[in-house]
């Protein structure tokens, strides 16, 4: 079971790496 802090941590990583898909994904559409 992850303590509370490693949800907190996973879950900080997937938006930063959603973020980043998404700034990927419209800076490919804008060019």
């Amino acid at each position: 079971m992850l303590t509370h802090s490693a949800r907190w941590e996973a879950c900080k990583v997937a938006k930063n790496e959603t973020y980043k898909a998404v700034l990927l994904a419209s800076t490919t559409l804008s060019l």
